[in-house]
């Protein structure tokens, strides 16, 4: 391999993880693209014209722009950070749902909530279809409900 096919595979290489940026995101590959860019460089000039040579100086290079540069980048350019309740067993008690199985202290029957059906009991009173109810608890799998009396929602509106 010649010096010219050495400088161009690694600016290709550069190139080409550069790019790959825009596939993979994280601001980490571009880093790995600008060592290999400046891998080419170095060997274009003549500085490097050996494999485990470039190879060290792309390894350094990469883990210092890494390390080096990126943390200054990412104050540029802060992500958005939401903060939200992790615990969804939490945030489901007290929501209306519609009962699409009759359901009763003693029979398990289904409930939609969440796009979905899901099994579902009462503790005192049976619930019928199309009736509404409020989650109370849950019990392993099993959700709690209590009959809700507030005035039907809209079709397509329910939870």
């Amino acid at each position: 391999m010649n010096f010219d096919t050495f400088t161009l595979i690694w600016l290709g290489l550069g190139v080409a993880l550069t790019l790959l940026e825009f596939v993979v995101p994280g601001l980490v590959v571009i880093f790995f693209g600008a060592s290999a860019l400046l891998v080419g460089l170095a060997a274009g000039l003549g500085l490097v014209s050996s494999w485990p040579a470039a190879l060290a100086l792309w390894g350094l290079g990469s883990t210092g722009l890494v390390f080096g540069v990126r943390g200054g980048m990412r104050r540029l350019s802060p992500g958005r950070l939401e903060k939200a309740s992790t615990d969804e067993e939490l945030d489901a008690f007290g929501q209306r749902v519609l009962v699409v199985e009759a359901v009763s202290p003693h029979h398990e029957g289904r409930i939609r909530f969440g796009g979905t059906t899901w099994v579902a009991r009462t503790v005192d009173e049976e619930l019928r279809p199309g009736m509404y109810a409020r989650i109370v608890t849950r019990d392993n799998l099993v959700w709690i409900v209590e009959r809700d009396d507030e005035l039907a929602l809209p079709a397509g509106e329910d939870s």
